[in-house]
């Protein structure tokens, strides 16, 4: 119901959808580029090897969350599509914010347990975070919400995160970078 109300309260009093604004026309884009096809040929079998390399020090540290499911969704992204603005312009970043929503839904859950405050005060803390750092990850959203759907969240959850985005980062900048050194070899032997 409360959906329902927001949703006609939007449609009725925020601003007008019709006119496309330079905004709008960016988010086509990049919205419009993660619907196609991943250009590279090869990014399965990174994101293969990248969810095997991570599930099994998972497994044998008994820190499940190293593999959390919002990081198989970013890197879906990354490898799928690394050319789509904003998702890593500052990979340090992105261990350092999906580990502070971690802990801020860690804290939020053990402080309000699993209630509607808890929730929405991780969600306001989250969207606040991105902002702050300038960053799009939406699925860092979901990063700080896991714990209340988790049945007893600990430091480990924060600890998990830290490892697997950190993982994901490193991944992703040595992909890039074997990339590149391909690319400089394929125009040496070009000339």
């Amino acid at each position: 119901m409360g959906l329902v109300a927001t949703l006609w309260i939007w449609r009725r009093y925020g601003p007008s959808l019709d006119t496309p604004s330079h905004e709008t026309t960016n988010d086509s884009r990049v919205i419009d580029a993660l619907e196609t096809y991943p250009h590279d040929r090869f990014w399965v079998v990174t994101l293969l090897t990248f969810v095997l390399l991570l599930g099994v020090p998972a497994q044998l540290t008994g820190l499940r969350f190293i593999l959390f499911p919002p990081l198989i969704v970013m890197a879906y992204e990354l490898f799928g599509h690394p050319e789509v603005p904003g998702w890593m312009a500052r990979p340090v970043l992105l261990p350092f914010v999906c580990v502070l929503t971690a802990t801020i839904g860690v804290l939020a859950r053990h402080s309000f347990r699993a209630s509607f405050v808890g929730v929405m005060l991780t969600t306001i803390c989250s969207v606040a975070i991105l902002r702050a750092f300038k960053l799009h990850m939406p699925p860092a959203l979901a990063v700080g919400l896991l714990p209340f759907v988790m049945a007893a969240p600990n430091f480990r959850y924060p600890t998990s995160v830290g490892i697997g985005t950190v993982a994901l980062t490193l991944c992703f900048c040595g992909r890039k970078s074997i990339r590149r050194s391909l690319a400089r070899v394929a125009n040496v032997s070009a000339q």
